[in-house]
């Protein structure tokens, strides 16, 4: 906070300087107004309400900047995981499209196989009746 220059010798005891009321219209009765405007007041009244709000704020602003380093991991670890998640969705398109080509040649497997099957039936019915 700010001091001032004018200060006693070292031993002497400082003054004392009341302040008045500067809303009351008639003063305070026995009481010497400041020779500090009324603007310093202000000045070290706000210093020392901006202190004093640090200083309980202090707690809050800690957990923010953790929760901020938090968040900042969590943030770099879900761009690796969305490049994952990419990668997996192109190979599910790419293995989709295989097996929709297996798919075609198990029903082409399927009919051939009943045409085998077919001429083999027509083989042993010939057989038997050679037999």
């Amino acid at each position: 906070m700010a001091t001032s220059s004018a200060s006693p010798p070292p031993g002497e005891a400082k003054p004392v300087v009341f302040v008045h009321n500067p809303r009351s219209s008639e003063g305070s009765p026995g009481v010497r107004p400041s020779p500090v405007p009324d603007t310093k007041h202000e000045s070290i009244m706000q210093e020392f309400v901006h202190a004093q709000m640090m200083t309980i704020l202090q707690p809050f602003v800690d957990q923010l900047e953790l929760l901020s380093d938090g968040l900042s991991v969590v943030t770099a670890q879900t761009a690796d995981v969305q490049v994952e998640v990419s990668q997996q969705r192109e190979q599910i398109v790419q293995h989709q499209g295989r097996l929709n080509g297996l798919d075609a040649r198990v029903v082409e497997g399927s009919s051939a196989i009943q045409e085998v099957n077919k001429k083999v039936n027509a083989l042993v019915a010939q057989t038997d009746y050679l037999c």
